[in-house]
């Protein structure tokens, strides 16, 4: 496993609201926790590395103490949003995590806005993930009811990013 890309995959887990991270590449097994309460230091993430190692044998990984951000009261809890889907919204998902951007440029305007009738196809916002630009697009024709993230914070995956109301 490259460790710059550990490295790029450590911030983008340690910035979303994700709790948990698995990850399997070529016979290791890589889980990371935060929020778990840890005896000792309080609130340390969690590794538990296994598979083959690099033959470098001397290196042990460290966890590093995870600062998390207190989530804004904007968002809606999990009731909020089952409540709201229970009402006939379409979820628009995000399909990794990464960086939510509304817009494709900080001067050019959003993609789309609450009220605005959407095509199947169309853009609806960018996901950026290792420095890649996922554009992420409607999958039905209807209307923007609700979007639920702003504008350059980290989303985990399957969070719902938009609620739409199905044509």
């Amino acid at each position: 496993m490259d460790l710059q890309y550990l490295k790029k995959l450590l911030k983008i887990f340690d910035d979303s609201t994700a709790e948990d991270l698995e990850i399997e590449e070529k016979g290791i097994k890589l889980k990371i926790s935060k929020n778990k309460e840890d005896k000792v230091s309080g609130n340390a993430p969690i590794f538990n590395l296994s598979g083959a190692l690099p033959s470098n044998q001397n290196y042990q990984p460290q966890p590093q103490h995870a600062q998390t951000a207190p989530v804004p009261q904007s968002q809606t809890s999990p009731a909020d949003s089952k409540a709201e889907v229970a009402t006939g919204f379409h979820e628009i998902k995000a399909p990794m995590v990464g960086t939510y951007y509304g817009a494709p440029s900080p001067d050019s305007e959003d993609f789309v806005k609450v009220g605005q009738k959407v095509k199947k196809g169309q853009t609806l916002c960018i996901v950026e993930a290792m420095k890649l630009m996922n554009e992420i697009e409607s999958d039905i024709d209807g209307e923007i009811v609700k979007i639920l993230t702003n504008d350059t914070e980290a989303v985990e995956y399957n969070q719902v990013l938009f609620h739409i109301k199905q044509n």
